[in-house]
C-alpha cells in the first residue's frame, strides 16, 4: 500500500522528497499505535487514507513523467509494481502460514488459508467485505487484516494508467475527467455510508477518490509550475510564507483525525479531513516549516523508508500475540512493537534494497510473480482442506469447534414476504417447512440463538426470526432518547409490524442484551450494570415495544439474557506445538471465566427488576424465561458445558448453547399448549348472523362482508377467532374479550362458496371449534 519512491538522480519533477517518507511515518505510527494501544490514538486508523493519498500522488507524478517522455509501457509500470511490492508481502505472507501452523485451530487456520489466497491475489477487501458482521471472527483473530487497503490501491493501479493514458492520448481534460470520476467516488461513499458502511469501508470504488486526490495534486504541480510545491526551485519571502502556512494547517488538520476520528461511519465526510491535511502538507513542498525541519529529520525519513515493511509485520505480530495470550499486557505490545521495527528493518536492509539492485527486471518479475501463485496456492489448499485438522496444535487443544452442533438450518429461509424497503431494515429468516406460528425478535442475542430454536423445534412450532441488519442493531426497544439513537426506531417499528400482520404466529420471544438495554461500556462485564441511570428509559422503550405486540393479541416471552463473560478467547487454555512459545507467550485462562448464578443475579437484579415489571404491566400476556437454567451447572455458570463451548463471540451463546436453550424455549411453550378440549369445553350461546336467526350455522353471501356474534364462556384466558376453510386457515378476525364476541368477516375472506368454520385460539395455544356458516355460490 505504500508507493514506490523515486531515488535521487531521477529527473526534476521526480526529485527525491525526504518530507514525503516523514508524511510516511507519521501515517504508519498511528495505524501502529492505534492498533497496539487504541484508547492512545483512537484515530490512528485515518493513517491509511494518509498512505492513499500519498500512493496517488507519488505513482501518478511517476505516470506522468513517462507519458511526457513518451517512454510510458504499461508492462514497465507493473513490473515495478511488483518489484515494489511483492518480495515483502511473500515474506510476510509465508511467515504467517508458518507460525499459524504452530498455533491455530482448524477453523483459525483454514481461515487464515483463504486470507493468504486472497492477499496474495489482492482481493483482501473483498473476502473481509463478504465476512463483516456482527458473528464474524473479531478482528485481533485476523492476522492478515490489514491487507483490504493493499487490496484497494492494487485495484486502483489496475486501471488508473489505462485511465491516464486515454486521457493523455486523446488530449483530453485531464483535471475535469479526474474530478468527476472523485466527485463520484466520494459522493458513493456518503450516500451509503449510512446504511452500507462495511461495504463502503471495503469497496474500492468508495475510496478511489483518495487516490485521485493525491493524482491531481500530482498533475497540478507537474503542469502548472506551482514551484513551491513541485521542489524545482527554494521558495522565499510570501511564498515561504504561504508555503510555511499550508504545512501548519496540514499538520494541524492530520493531528485533529488522528486524536479525534471516529471508526463509526467512516469514511463519510470525516476521511476529508486526513485526505485535506495530507494534501497541504504535500502542497506545501519540502521546505515549508513543518516538512523541513520535522518531516525531513533523519528519523523521520529512517521510519518512512521501512513503512511498508513495518506496516506488514505489525499485525500479524499483534494479532498472533492477542490469540495466544487473549488480553495482552501493556509491556507486551509494546514489545510487539518493537520487534515490528527490527523485522521491518531487516526486510528493508536484507530483501528490499539487494532487489533494487538487480537488474534483470525479466527474471525479478516472473520469479516473485510465480512465488506469489505459490503461496496464494498453499493458502488456498490450506483453505480446502478445512485449516489441516490433523496438526498437533489441533489434536492438544479442546477448541471453539465444540461449541458447533449443526450451524445455520438448511431450512431456513429468506423472507420473500418483505416489502422491499424492509430488507434493509433487519435480517429475516422462516423455517420454510411449514407456516410459523413462533416470532423470535431481538438484536445479535436472537441471531445467536435462532439455529438453535429451528434445530429443537416440532410441527405445529416452528419459527420465525427478525434480528439486527445493515442499519444496526435491533434492540426492541421504541424510544426517541438520544441514548438510543444507535437503535433505528424506524427498524424495530417495522419489525413488530410485521410480526403483528403475520397471523400465524401466536408467541413472540424477545430476545436482547442486557448491556444493550441499560448502555453498558462492554460486551465481557456488567460490573457497571448496578450503576446505571438508564432504568427509566429501558423501561419506556421495551415497554413500548411490548405493547404495540400484545395490542395485536401476541403472547410475549421475554428471555433473560446470559451471563456476560470474557471474550472466548480469553477463556482458552491455549498451548501450541512450539515449546519455546509456549515458554514466552503461553498463558492460562482469565480466572474471570466463571461466575456463580448468586453473583450473575446480583449484577442483573436491576435488569431482572425491568423484565419482571414489563411482564407485570401485561399480565397473563407476557412472562419470562431464564436461560440460566440450561447454561450454568451447579450454581455455577462457565464458557463450557458437557465438555463443549456454550459460548462462541463476545458474549454471545455458541451454536451448542443455542441448542440448549432453544430446547428450553420450545420445551416451555408446547407446555403452555394442553390437548385440544371436546367442542363443550366452550360453551357457545347466541351464535349467528345479526338479524337473522340464532343457531349453530348460517347463509351468507360471497364477496359480501358480514356481522356474526356470540356469546362465549369457560374461556380460560384471552384468545382470538380464526376463520378456516376445510384445513387453511384463513384470517384472524377478532379477539375475545369479557365472553362476548362480536365477528366482522371481511369480503376476502368468503371469496368462494362453501362451509367455513370458526374457530377459537386461546392464548394457552388451544384450538376450540366454535361455529360454522356456509357461503351460498
Amino acid at each position: 500500500m505504500f508507493a514506490y519512491y523515486p531515488s535521487m538522480n531521477q529527473t526534476t519533477n521526480q526529485t527525491y522528497r525526504p518530507d514525503i517518507d516523514g508524511l510516511r511515518a507519521i501515517a504508519v505510527g498511528a495505524v501502529l499505535v492505534f492498533h497496539a494501544f487504541p484508547a492512545a490514538l483512537p484515530g490512528g486508523f485515518v493513517g491509511v487514507d494518509i498512505f492513499f493519498v500519498i500512493s496517488g500522488f507519488l505513482i501518478s507524478r511517476i505516470i506522468f513523467s513517462s507519458l511526457e517522455k513518451g517512454t510510458f509501457k504499461f508492462l514497465d509500470f507493473y513490473a515495478r509494481r511488483i518489484k515494489r511490492i511483492y518480495p515483502a508481502l511473500l515474506l510476510v505472507l509465508t511467515a504467517t502460514m508458518a507460525f499459524g501452523w504452530i498455533t491455530l485451530f482448524a477453523g483459525e487456520y483454514e481461515r487464515l488459508g483463504k486470507h493468504v489466497a486472497s492477499g496474495a491475489a489482492f482481493v483482501s477487501n473483498f473476502v473481509l467485505w463478504q465476512e463483516s458482521g456482527y458473528f464474524d471472527a473479531t478482528a485481533m483473530a485476523k492476522p492478515l487484516l490489514h491487507l483490504w487497503s493493499l487490496g484497494v490501491e492494487e485495484q486502483f493501479y489496475i486501471f488508473w494508467p489505462l485511465f491516464l493514458w486515454v486521457a493523455w492520448r486523446y488530449s483530453s481534460n485531464f483535471l475535469l475527467m479526474t474530478g468527476v470520476v472523485a466527485l463520484l467516488s466520494f459522493g458513493a461513499n456518503l450516500l451509503f455510508i449510512g446504511a452500507y458502511p462495511s461495504t463502503v469501508f471495503y469497496f474500492p470504488f468508495t475510496r478511489f477518490w483518495e487516490l485521485m486526490a493525491g493524482a491531481m495534486l500530482a498533475y497540478v504541480i507537474t503542469h502548472r509550475s506551482m514551484a513551491p510545491a513541485g521542489g524545482v526551485r527554494q521558495p522565499t519571502g510570501p511564498l515561504h510564507l504561504r508555503a510555511s502556512l499550508l504545512s501548519l494547517i496540514g499538520i494541524g488538520m492530520l493531528v485533529l483525525s488522528i486524536l479525534f476520528v471516529r471508526e463509526k461511519n467512516f469514511p463519510g465526510w470525516q476521511a476529508l479531513v486526513p485526505t485535506l491535511g495530507t494534501l497541504l502538507l504535500i502542497a506545501a513542498g519540502p521546505d515549508a516549516f513543518v516538512n523541513r525541519r520535522i518531516l525531513s529529520s533523519r528519523t523521520m525519513v529512517g521510519i518512512g523508508l521501512i513503512s511498508y515493511p513495518l506496516y506488514l509485520w505489525h499485525w500479524p505480530l499483534i494479532s498472533y500475540v492477542t490469540i495466544i495470550q487473549g488480553e495482552v499486557a501493556p509491556a507486551m505490545r509494546a514489545g510487539v512493537l518493537g520487534a515490528s521495527v527490527l523485522l521491518a528493518w531487516a526486510t528493508y536492509r536484507l530483501v528490499e534494497r539487494p532487489l533494487k539492485k538487480v537488474s534483470d527486471r525479466r527474471v525479478t518479475t516472473m520469479s516473485l510473480s510465480l512465488a506469489m501463485v505459490a503461496i496464494g496456492g498453499v493458502g488456498l489448499g490450506t483453505y480446502f482442506q478445512q485449516g489441516a485438522p490433523e496438526r498437533p496444535v489441533v489434536r492438544m487443544n479442546r477448541t471453539l469447534a465444540t461449541g458447533l452442533d449443526g450451524g445455520y438450518p438448511t431450512y431456513a429461509g429468506p423472507c420473500a414476504f418483505l416489502k422491499s424497503e424492509q430488507i434493509p431494515l433487519f435480517y429475516c429468516a422462516v423455517d420454510t417447512r411449514e407456516t410459523p406460528r413462533f416470532a423470535l425478535l431481538g438484536d445479535s442475542k436472537a441471531l445467536a440463538l435462532f439455529s438453535g430454536l429451528f434445530r429443537t423445534s416440532q410441527p405445529g412450532g416452528t419459527w420465525l426470526v427478525l434480528g439486527s441488519g445493515d442499519s444496526g442493531p435491533l434492540v426492541p426497544i421504541l424510544t426517541d432518547d438520544r441514548r438510543y439513537a444507535y437503535v433505528k426506531k424506524n427498524a424495530v417499528a417495522s419489525a413488530i409490524q410485521q410480526i403483528n400482520d403475520m397471523d400465524s404466529v401466536h408467541t413472540v420471544v424477545v430476545a436482547t442484551a442486557a448491556r444493550a438495554l441499560f448502555q453498558l461500556q462492554n460486551d465481557f462485564s456488567i460490573s457497571d450494570l448496578p450503576a446505571s441511570k438508564n432504568y427509566a428509559v429501558a423501561f419506556e422503550g421495551l415497554d413500548a415495544a411490548v405493547s404495540r405486540l400484545v395490542a395485536k393479541g401476541k403472547q410475549v416471552v421475554l428471555l433473560v439474557d446470559n451471563p456476560t463473560l470474557p471474550h472466548m478467547e480469553n477463556c482458552i487454555d491455549r498451548a501450541t506445538s512450539s515449546a519455546w512459545v509456549n515458554r514466552w507467550l503461553a498463558k492460562p485462562s482469565s480466572p474471570d471465566c466463571r461466575v456463580t448464578v448468586l453473583r450473575q443475579r446480583e449484577l442483573s437484579a436491576q435488569y431482572l427488576e425491568l423484565l419482571g415489571a414489563v411482564a407485570r404491566a401485561h399480565p397473563g400476556r407476557v412472562r419470562i424465561v431464564d436461560s440460566l437454567d440450561v447454561l450454568c451447572d451447579d450454581g455455577v455458570c462457565m464458557p463450557t458445558k458437557n465438555g463443549r463451548f456454550v459460548y462462541q463471540v463476545t458474549d454471545h451463546i455458541s451454536d451448542y448453547g443455542a441448542t440448549l436453550v432453544g430446547g428450553q424455549l420450545n420445551q416451555s411453550l408446547r407446555s403452555d399448549r394442553r390437548e385440544v378440549p371436546p367442542l363443550e369445553a366452550v360453551s357457545v350461546k347466541n351464535w349467528g348472523p345479526r338479524d337473522t336467526r340464532v343457531g349453530r350455522g348460517a347463509n351468507v353471501q360471497p364477496n359480501g362482508a358480514s356481522v356474526l356474534w356470540m356469546q362465549v364462556e369457560n374461556v380460560s384466558r384471552f384468545g382470538e377467532v380464526l376463520v378456516y376453510f376445510g384445513e387453511q386457515g384463513l384470517k384472524r378476525v377478532a379477539s375475545v374479550g369479557d365472553k362476548v364476541l362480536t365477528v366482522d368477516i371481511p369480503p376476502e375472506v368468503i371469496g368462494k362458496a362453501g362451509q367455513y368454520a370458526l374457530v377459537l385460539e386461546e392464548a394457552s395455544g388451544r384450538r376450540t371449534r366454535i361455529g360454522v356458516f356456509s357461503v351460498s355460490p
